[in-house]
């Protein structure tokens, strides 16, 4: 039974060995792994190990069948034990060496996947736009570059047909190199591109769609554009040299190669062009040769190096040895790649062909018509120059340096490329210099190679750019030349293509109302132009185009931007500037021109019918023409004037040397004004105000003279009583200044008149006379305030009023004294606040003003008076006395010759004044400024010599109407009372008589002779006063900052402010300081009685 066992599991094991080795067999068969060793071996082994299991099987059956054949079982066993040891070995052989290579297998899969990883990075931040489409051309990927070369996103643009953002029309089933082709952007825009695209198949080779790579070409056509000789001379080079040499754009697509990597790579050029260099890297290399390029464009590598295969035309693939650096403009920025292919397998050959093409490098160095030259970076000294340096530069001996060599200079040169190529790290540099020692211009390309010894030197191609240079700046100074003509060009110039307007000069975009020549490019020519001007001007624009002939001056109107339109003179003429044909507009605004054939006709009227009186002579003084104002301001008809003599109106008053004057003026070519006073008809005398001008000929010759003339009878009469009436002002003012004093007098008088007769009846003995002492004394008082009220030195009449109303009724005398040649303009504000004000007082600013606007526009000019709300904050005005709050202003504005600055300084001062003697009182705007401020208001002064001049004035606005004197009728007012009264005064008398009125009344008094005393009273026994009567004007502490310091240590006590004349100080000033009254001297004591009970009470009823 045992044996029996054994035979089956030594068959089983013997086909499990042979299945095991079938199976492995057909496995690295189907995975193409057939020739590998280790896996033969374990084959091998398994084999092995199933025939020593059948041996074995054998075996048992001769055991099982009881006989054995002599010498089996011995060789049996032999062969038995070596096919499980020989298996045994295989297998450990086997597996020895299969092991690494599983190892190896898991590495490879993990930088597979991390490759993965790094090419889709680089497709998503490559600079290229890159899209997939499948078969039915549908995009099935885009990058983020291309992305943003589309303006869309990426889920708008999957799933849309690659046409519709393509202007592709080749057959995309078929695999191209790269070409030139467009796409469109979101909002319209087609961006020419070069396009690389790769069939994708699947594993059995079917079509699966397209990868297509866009690089934005705009800036490499204008590379490629601007190629420089440089190239034309490296062509020949390029193309002769043994090595595989291919220029590639900054993308990275071949521009062009050699003859060597056409049979290295198996491409033509033809072919080649356009394809991506990556398209010949296989692809587990591509990632690394994306990164590497960057490298070398990022300026990280001047030059990469490696070794790797490469894809030939026929799949086959070459080991090739390829250098790759990069080309770069002045400025370090990258312009091509260059890269240069060995293949290493020809070695020994390539090494003689360089040899053969080093030869030939400097045959053609020699050829070259340009200064060749190698140069040790760190000694300066000359290595090489070839044959045309030689002949240029005579003398170059052995290890002589190139500054000595070359320039004749005992140091390196300023502009030498040594720091560039060495401190800088780069390897390639262009410049331009001068040569002093050749007097010549030079463009040098300087780049930085390694010597065979293993020195680093300079490799140097200098072209002689002098005639060019001098052709350039030839050029640039026409262009400039051409450039400013255009633009300093006082007519306009417009370039257009027949639809669209292309170029513009400064005066074009001045008379079509643009704010530069940019805001003009792009228009439509038809859209600046009048409808009733379209049609014409397009067909001169076609008959321009079509027939190539000028096109003459006529006139037209054309539109400016902001929709007015102008009227010009234009011409037309068509011109071709780089093959297109294009149409130049000269034009000039004649606007002018037609406004003053249009003034000519309005003057022939205006002169008929001014009010002016116009006369005009020969240069004899013969009468040739007069206008209608002359003979009614003259009384002489047109008929009978004509041809007399101008002296027919000469009143003899003034003497024949001011005649002579003027005379002598006009004819000398000068224009006089002055003032005439002539006779009329009837013998009569009137004021002129005349100008006389001369009249010229075109060659400069006086012809005629034009007198324009205005009857000034009226308003010098006006002038005379105004300077009369501020002359009797100033008296006021000298009488104001003792109305203080004068009423404190009266006071003492009236008061005490008042006393006496309280205390007498009718039929006492004095009583008559003491009434005649009152009497006088009110007139005295009476007679200072019409003296004061003349003056306007005491405070103005207030009551609410528009100031609107002031002015409009103003401006009716104005136009009455005014000249008509003034032209006066009211601006009002109708919702205008209510000011608490004087209505005469007002009136008499706004006339003071006016005059004076008059006198300073002689020649006539706007005259503006303009009112308006403001408001203001944060101490806008508070050096002004104005506080925060709402304000009208006064504006009364001229164009007159304004004043200078040190003038504007005491314009405010009395007497003062700019005018001649008998025309000024100097108390015009004195009286101004102090009527302002008794208004609580503010008055500021502009002026601009030439100008005019500005007043703006500043009055508070009314929020409440102030009440009368009774402040209510509500309660019963009882003068008597018990109170404490503090009379503060520095006249005795006055203190005196107020004190003994009051303790007559019932009151107890107080006295204090200054603000000082006051206050140490106050500090003393504030709780036990109840009133203050404070005199506003004493020596040393005013009682205005009495009063401020009361209200401001004591704010619930009542103050009762009086005084004789309050020196400008306004009843609101004070009111609004504090007082709860204000009292005139002289008052009647019964009146200061009710004063004082009425506030005593109204405190009281508050609290």
């Amino acid at each position: 039974m045992t044996v029996m066992i054994n035979i089956v599991f030594e068959f089983s094991c013997a086909v499990t060995c042979f299945f095991i080795a079938f199976y492995l067999r057909a496995s690295f068969r189907k995975h193409n792994i057939v020739n590998n060793p280790g896996r033969s071996l374990i084959v091998w082994g398994f084999l092995l190990m199933a025939l020593g299991a059948l041996v074995d099987t054998t075996d048992n059956f001769s055991d099982l069948s009881s006989f054995e054949i002599i010498g089996q079982t011995s060789t049996q066993a032999i062969f038995e034990g070596l096919f499980y040891l020989a298996g045994m070995g295989f297998l450990a052989t086997g597996f020895l060496k299969w092991i690494p290579e599983i190892k190896k297998s898991g590495v490879l899969n993990d930088e597979l996947s991390e490759r993965e990883k790094r090419f889709r990075t680089l497709v998503e931040t490559m600079t290229e736009g890159l899209i997939t489409t499948d078969r039915a051309g549908n995009i099935t990927y885009v990058n983020e570059r291309m992305e943003k070369m589309l303006g869309q996103s990426r889920d708008h643009l999957i799933g849309r047909k690659y046409l519709e953002v393509s202007d592709d029309t080749f057959d995309r089933t078929m695999e191209l190199n790269s070409y030139e082709t467009s796409i469109r952007s979101n909002d319209g825009t087609v961006i020419p591109v070069l396009m690389s695209q790769k069939t994708m198949a699947n594993e059995l080779g079917n079509y699966e769609g397209d990868i297509r790579v866009f690089t934005d070409i705009t800036e490499i056509k204008a590379v490629q554009n601007a190629l420089t000789i440089s190239e034309e001379l490296h062509r020949a080079i390029f193309e002769n040299l043994s090595v595989g040499i291919g220029l590639l754009d900054v993308q990275a697509n071949w521009i062009r190669i050699n003859k060597t990597a056409e049979q290295l790579l198996g491409f033509s050029q033809n072919e080649l062009i356009g394809v991506s260099y990556f398209d010949i890297v296989p692809d587990q290399y591509k990632n690394e040769s994306r990164k590497n390029i960057q490298k070398i464009l990022s300026g990280e590598a001047d030059q990469l190096r490696v070794e790797r295969e490469y894809v030939r035309k026929d799949n086959s693939t070459m080991v090739g040895d390829i250098s790759v650096s990069a080309i770069r403009d002045s400025a370090g920025l990258p312009l091509y790649i260059l890269a240069v292919l060995t293949d290493i397998t020809q070695r020994t050959q390539a090494l003689e062909r360089l040899e053969f093409e080093r030869k030939q490098l400097l045959s053609v160095f020699d050829s070259l018509s340009a200064i060749v030259n190698v140069v040790d970076l760190e000694t300066y000294e000359v290595l090489y120059v070839n044959r045309f340096t030689r002949e240029l530069i005579k003398e170059i001996e052995p290890e002589t340096k190139c500054y000595e060599a070359f320039h004749r200079l005992p140091k390196p040169c300023d502009f030498c490329a040594r720091d560039k190529l060495i401190n800088e790290g780069k390897t390639l540099c262009t410049s331009e210099y001068y040569s002093p020692f050749l007097q010549k211009n030079f463009y040098s390309t300087n780049r930085m190679i390694v010597w065979p010894d293993g020195r680093r030197v300079k490799l140097a191609f200098d072209i002689d750019i002098t005639e060019m240079k001098m052709a350039r700046e030839s050029l640039a100074a026409s262009e400039e030349r051409y450039r400013k003509l255009v633009d300093l060009s006082p007519d306009g110039i417009l370039l257009h293509d027949g639809t669209l307007v292309v170029m513009t000069n400064p005066a074009a975009a001045k008379i079509l109302g643009a704010n530069s020549p940019g805001n003009l490019i792009g228009q439509k020519v038809l859209d600046l132009v009048h409808p009733d001007y379209k049609h014409p001007i397009s067909q001169r624009i076609s008959r321009a185009i079509g027939e190539d002939r000028l096109q003459p001056m006529i006139e037209e109107k054309f539109k400016r931007l902001d929709g007015s339109y102008v009227d010009v003179e234009a011409s037309a003429v068509p011109i071709r500037i780089g093959g297109t044909s294009l149409v130049q507009v000269i034009f000039r605004d004649i606007s002018d021109r037609l406004a003053a054939q249009q003034s000519l006709k309005r003057l022939a009227t205006a002169v008929e019918q001014s009010v002016e009186a116009i006369e005009i002579t020969d240069c004899n003084g013969l009468i040739e023409y007069v206008n209608p104002a002359f003979e009614k301001t003259s009384g002489y008809s047109l008929e009978e004037i004509i041809g007399r003599k101008c002296n027919i109106l000469k009143s003899g008053v003034q003497d024949e040397l001011f005649y002579r004057n003027l005379w002598n003026t006009v004819l000398e070519g000068s224009v006089w004004k002055g003032r005439l006073v002539n006779k009329r008809k009837d013998g009569s005398l009137f004021h002129e105000e005349a100008t006389i001008s001369p009249v010229r000929s075109q060659n400069g010759k006086i012809t005629n003279f034009v007198a324009v003339k205005r009857d000034i009878t009226e308003e010098i009469e006006m002038q005379r009583q105004l300077i009369q009436s501020q002359k009797m002002q100033a008296v006021g003012t000298l009488a104001g200044g003792i109305a203080h004093d004068f009423n404190n007098l009266l006071q003492v008088t009236l008061g005490y008149s008042e006393v006496l007769l309280n205390r007498m009846t009718e039929k006492d003995s004095g009583y008559q006379e003491l009434s005649r002492i009152a009497q006088a004394s009110q007139r005295g008082a009476d007679l200072v305030k019409r003296l004061l009220t003349f003056s306007r030195k005491i405070e103005p009449r207030k009551k609410p009023l528009n100031v609107n109303d002031i002015i409009s009724q103003t401006s009716q005398l104005l136009e009455r004294t005014i000249p008509k040649m003034i032209n006066v303009k009211l601006l009002l504000a109708p919702d205008l606040h209510t000011v608490n004000a004087d209505p005469v007082q007002i009136e008499q600013v706004i006339m003071n003003l006016a005059i004076n606007s008059r006198d300073a526009m002689t020649d006539g000019g706007d005259l503006i008076i303009e009112t308006s709300n403001v408001i203001f904050k944060q101490g806008h005005l508070f050096d002004e006395g104005l506080f925060d709050g709402d304000y009208i202003l006064i504006k009364v504005a001229d164009t007159g010759s304004g004043m200078e600055p040190e003038i504007i300084e005491h314009i405010y001062e009395p007497f003062f004044t700019t005018k001649e003697v008998g025309k000024g009182s100097g108390l015009g705007l004195p009286t101004v400024f102090g009527i302002v401020k008794q208004h609580g208001g503010a008055i500021l002064c502009d002026s601009r010599k030439d100008e005019g001049t500005t007043f703006r004035i500043y009055l508070p606005a009314l929020e409440y109407s102030i009440p009368d004197d009774d402040h209510s009728d509500q309660f019963e007012i009882q003068p008597e009372g018990t109170e404490t009264i503090l009379i503060v005064d520095d006249e005795d008398f006055v203190r005196e008589l107020a004190g003994d009125v009051l303790e007559r009344a019932g009151y107890n008094v107080l006295f204090a002779s200054n603000g000082r005393e006051a206050l140490e009273i106050l500090r003393l026994k504030s709780k036990e006063i109840d009133l203050v009567l404070l005199d506003l004007i004493m020596p040393g502490m005013s009682g205005k900052n009495v009063l401020k310091e009361i209200k401001n240590l004591y704010r619930d006590m009542n103050v009762i402010v009086a005084s004789g004349y309050s020196s400008g100080e306004s009843e609101d000033l004070v009111l609004s300081l504090g007082a709860i009254a204000f009292v005139n001297k002289p008052y009647e004591n019964r009146h200061l009685l009710k004063k004082i009970r009425q506030a005593i009470d109204l405190q009281k009823n508050e609290d």
